[in-house]
């Protein structure tokens, strides 16, 4: 044991109640340094939304009956189409999507 030892073995007491008196401050009343996740989250998501909004513009979309798949039924104005599980008798046209890419088509 070197005379630093001793030392330190002798002041450890002292040491202890020195270091249980220093206590790091309550990170709940710190302020400024914690943000609320959710709220910043949610407005960056809305931000994002309002900028692309902005340099987006609509453009409408006309589906090709012709092309269309036996599952996919179009809308009277051929803007919208939707999914059915049962195929349709359709005219055969070389055209005509024999599969589709996309299962989530009830979104459109």
């Amino acid at each position: 044991m070197q005379a630093e030892d001793a030392l330190f073995l002798q002041n450890y007491d002292a040491t202890l109640k020195r270091v249980s008196q220093c206590k790091p401050p309550d990170p709940e009343n710190i302020s400024g340094v914690l943000i609320s996740v959710p709220k910043h989250l949610s407005n960056l998501m809305f931000t994002v939304l309002q900028k692309m909004q902005k340099t987006v513009d609509y453009t409408s979309v006309t589906f090709d009956p012709n092309t269309a798949h036996c599952n996919l039924i179009l809308s009277d104005d051929l803007t919208s189409v939707r999914y059915i599980d049962e195929e349709q008798t359709l005219p055969d046209n070389p055209e005509r999507f024999d599969m589709f890419a996309c299962s989530g088509l009830s979104g459109f």
